[in-house]
């Protein structure tokens, strides 16, 4: 029972932040609480590049393959086309990691 409060109180907490990331945590938080029907999947990701995506500057975009896992750095897309499928408004398969800037990690 306590493991339900907590999982409320912290959509509620999500619903008032609104960051990037929320939406997609307070659906497995609501799935937590018994609410839906959520199947989760595993990705191997490398949470060493996903840090070093979010350290670009807030304007570079970088791009998760949610099919395979892969990071693809938005510094690729200035110098070459990328990965030959790539299309960004495809949400089912690309996850756009946008940089904050290293001031932000340091804060």
């Amino acid at each position: 029972m306590r493991l339900i409060a907590t999982a409320r109180a912290l959509v509620e907490a999500l619903s008032r932040r609104g960051w990037s990331g929320d939406l997609e945590l307070i659906a497995e938080l609501e799935h937590v609480r018994g609410r839906t029907n959520l199947e989760l999947s595993l990705l191997p990701v490398d949470l060493g590049e996903i840090g070093e995506a979010l350290d670009q500057s807030p304007a570079s975009e970088s791009f998760i393959d949610l099919a395979n896992g892969t990071l693809w750095p938005g510094e690729l897309f200035d110098v070459g086309p990328g990965p030959d499928d790539f299309d960004a408004e495809d949400s089912q398969r690309w996850l756009p990691v946008v940089g904050t800037g290293s001031k932000v990690g340091y804060g």
